[in-house]
């Protein structure tokens, strides 16, 4: 424990920060809750495998609600991303190796410019390295009988490697020393278009995005100005359930080590979730977003770039007040385009 301690003092900051705003939050207002159910935000569910890092850097999901005119909102979000992997075609001519774990501390900022439009920014700091959670992974698996053969079983433990030749040449080859650094900047324009009280998709949104190349690090950003549209969209069925869609098209740039690569310019990605109240104060939430697949075929042994990236997430959410919600997540992949394991915290708050 100690020696986690030491080696995470981003996350120890990041953590008192936390705890001092959200004690804040609380005690700045009465607990009492309105009639109206305060639905959450989405869940803190993002596709921080390496080779999708930049494509979904630009379109995060997102609620059709706006932060009321000349009002402030925030949420300060923690991820945790597992992921193991080693495939190759038959002359390991064309390879990936990876085994790490990505470290996302995330700060969104929202103003609200009229009571139907909102800017917002995320500025998200990521730390690529072994981590710490393969030796509680590896419970899990042999206790339910979960593997990944070939990759976790024949690894050292918090081991770090990400390897990707393509024809015989590795463009990326990293190990032991961790990577961290600033990714690139998502600033978004909302626009709330539909607010009713009832009907079918009483609350609707579109959005443009504008995706600031800020990485200081080339393996977090692809040092280009990416963008794109979405609509966003809620369906409330009776006081306690909300139905969650975003629908994005957004365009696609890799990392420069990569940029040789002939990939799809534009990438066409959808997010639906599900919130259920079961207490004035708790809820339960389930997340999915899936994407089309920028990469070019690979061998079809290569799953990792031959699949459509997709995850899902399961999350709790908890109000201490109206305006201060904390959330924890669980995240697992659908398939191997997407961390084998996440969770994440966040709290959330507005003034």
């Amino acid at each position: 424990m100690k020696r986690f301690l030491r080696s995470h003092p981003i996350l120890l900051a990041f953590l008192f920060f936390a705890s001092t705003c959200a004690s804040k939050a609380i005690a700045s207002e009465s607990l009492e809750l309105s009639q109206e159910r305060p639905f959450s935000a989405p869940l803190l569910l993002r596709n921080d495998c390496p080779l999708y890092l930049s494509f979904f850097s630009t379109a995060l999901p997102d609620r059709p609600r706006t932060t009321p005119a000349h009002r402030w909102a925030w949420e300060l979000g923690y991820l945790s991303s597992n992921y193991i992997i080693e495939q190759h075609n038959v002359t390991e001519s064309d390879r990936i190796v990876m085994d790490e774990e990505i470290e996302r501390f995330e700060f969104n900022l929202r103003y609200g410019l009229r009571d139907d439009l909102e800017i917002a920014a995320t500025v998200p700091y990521l730390v690529m390295g072994g981590g710490y959670m393969d030796g509680f992974i590896q419970s899990f698996e042999d206790t339910f009988g979960f593997v990944t053969p070939g990759a976790r079983e024949s690894r050292k433990s918090n081991d770090f490697q990400y390897l990707f030749r393509v024809n015989g040449e590795n463009v990326i080859n990293k190990s032991d020393e961790s990577i961290s650094g600033f990714a690139d900047i998502p600033i978004q324009l909302k626009y709330r278009f539909r607010n009713q009280a009832n009907g079918w998709f009483p609350y609707a949104a579109v959005r443009g995005i504008l995706k600031i190349p800020s990485a200081s690090d080339p393996l977090f950003g692809n040092k280009r100005f990416d963008g794109g549209f979405g609509l966003l969209a809620e369906q409330p069925i009776g006081g306690r359930i909300l139905l969650l869609t975003n629908f994005d098209v957004t365009s696609t740039h890799l990392p420069l080590a990569l940029k040789t690569l002939d990939i799809d310019p534009m990438m066409v990605s959808g997010t639906v979730g599900f919130e259920h109240f079961l207490t004035d104060r708790a809820s339960w939430r389930v997340q999915m977003t899936v994407a089309t697949n920028a990469y070019p075929k690979f061998h079809p042994d290569m799953t990792a770039l031959n699949s459509v990236p997709m995850g899902i997430g399961v999350g709790w959410v908890y109000r201490f007040s109206r305006r201060a919600t904390v959330k924890l997540t669980a995240g697992e992949n659908v398939d191997s385009s997407w961390p084998d394991f996440a969770w994440s915290a966040s709290l959330q708050s507005e003034f």
